[in-house]
């Protein structure tokens, strides 16, 4: 994909709505499904959905890769303790 592409996808993201992005009832299931996780757990998230980057806590770690950097620099809501993006 060019960069055309992710620069408008990064530009229109913010927009969408299930099933391109989690609605509140898939978090919940994410959510019931990473508490039954032994702890502490890490994991890898494929994107930078704030919805789902949010769930990183002291209890299970995230690194979440995209291959955009628009996308990084638009919708990832930062680095801490608990969760990293990669490039």
């Amino acid at each position: 994909m060019g960069k055309h592409l992710h620069t408008t996808l990064a530009d229109r993201f913010k927009y969408f709505t299930s099933p391109i992005r989690p609605c509140p009832d898939d978090i919940e299931i994410v959510r019931q499904q990473l508490s039954l996780l032994n702890k502490p757990a890490r994991g890898i998230l494929l994107g930078v959905t704030k919805e789902l980057a949010e769930l990183a806590n002291d209890e299970i770690k995230m690194i979440a890769v995209d291959r955009s950097k628009d996308m990084i620099e638009h919708h990832w809501i930062g680095n801490n303790s608990n969760r990293i993006v990669k490039l």
